[in-house]
């Protein structure tokens, strides 16, 4: 399971998750860490090299950052299906000024796709770590951003416990069983799991800071406590965890926060200026002209056929 671009900070970078020797479930099911894109560099470069390529056509084709899912049988790359990706909010802002720089969608639809979020709430997060302090336990970024608050084992006690102070999820596994609990909490920690996972997937897209993979992390069969390498941790302590480096901390750590104050400046210009409606591009027949809002895209997407080197690609 691929993004063309970073769902988590909307860098534009392959971001891939695979599994040899198994299926795409096995992926997405959250029950098992995933290799990323340098294991498969390294174990097929060929096909790397292949789906690397394939990352321009379909955004060009889409005319937005997609979630494609694809399998190696042989050495042979063969892609299965595309969406377009869910991302945070952060993402969103990023992906839409880059798309409008790269030339594949018109400043009027990057504004029009960011009309949903509230950009006064966008920015950035980071901990700020006194000298001498260590992580007590690293896992896989999923989700950026920080977040300090109590640690939870049980997904049922998150909405009972988030009344007096904010909380963290830790899980053994990302599944979307906890979708309800995730959507409360704070942040999701778990020991297992794939950054495509369905939950991890929620997890980014509700703007939840997102860990998984933490290999330190074992959760006591009582629901109460856990092991983070050397550390015992139980309910209602609390956590500092940096979703950019993955890096968990015992305690209450400060936060620095920050505006993308350049992109929303550069996005607040484009909002201002006047245009007739119409995609200019499309008007040239550029890249804007397949440029679908979401809810056409789907339908529209079914007509079309992704042939490239004798591969077939389409829409789910």
């Amino acid at each position: 399971v691929g993004f063309t671009r970073n769902p988590s900070d909307g860098s534009d970078a392959l971001y891939i998750d695979y599994l040899a020797n198994a299926q795409g479930e096995d992926v997405v099911a959250g029950r098992r860490n995933a290799l990323g894109v340098e294991q498969l560099q390294r174990r097929a470069p060929g096909a790397y090299q292949e789906l690397a390529a394939h990352k321009e056509v379909l955004e060009k084709t889409f005319g937005d950052m997609q979630d494609f899912e694809f399998t190696i049988e042989d050495g042979k790359l063969y892609m299965l299906q595309t969406r377009s990706g869910k991302r945070t909010p952060l993402a969103a802002l990023r992906i839409a000024h880059d798309l409008v720089a790269d030339g594949i969608i018109a400043a009027a639809t990057a504004v029009e796709r960011l009309a949903g979020l509230d950009l006064e709430d966008i920015e950035y997060r980071d901990l700020i770590v006194p000298e001498g302090v260590q992580p007590i336990a690293q896992a896989v970024s999923a989700g950026t951003g920080v977040a300090v608050g109590a640690a939870v084992f049980d997904p049922a006690r998150v909405k009972a416990l988030k009344r007096d102070t904010p909380v963290l999820l830790l899980r053994e596994n990302a599944e979307t069983a906890d979708v309800a609990a995730i959507a409360e909490a704070d942040a999701l920690i778990t020991a297992r799991g794939a950054r495509t996972s369905h939950a991890a997937v929620v997890a980014r897209h509700l703007g939840k800071v997102c860990l998984v993979g933490c290999s330190a992390l074992q959760i006591d069969v009582s629901g109460r406590s856990c092991r983070l390498g050397e550390a015992t941790i139980r309910e209602g302590d609390v956590l500092s965890i940096d979703g950019a480096s993955g890096c968990i901390y015992a305690g209450r750590l400060s936060i620095r926060r920050a505006k993308p104050t350049a992109l929303l400046s550069e996005i607040e210009s484009w909002a201002q200026r006047p245009h007739s409606g119409v995609d200019e591009k499309s008007e040239k027949g550029g890249p804007g002209s397949k440029n679908l809002e979401p809810s056409r895209r789907g339908a529209a997407a079914q007509q079309r056929n992704f042939n490239h080197r004798d591969k077939k690609m389409k829409p789910r």
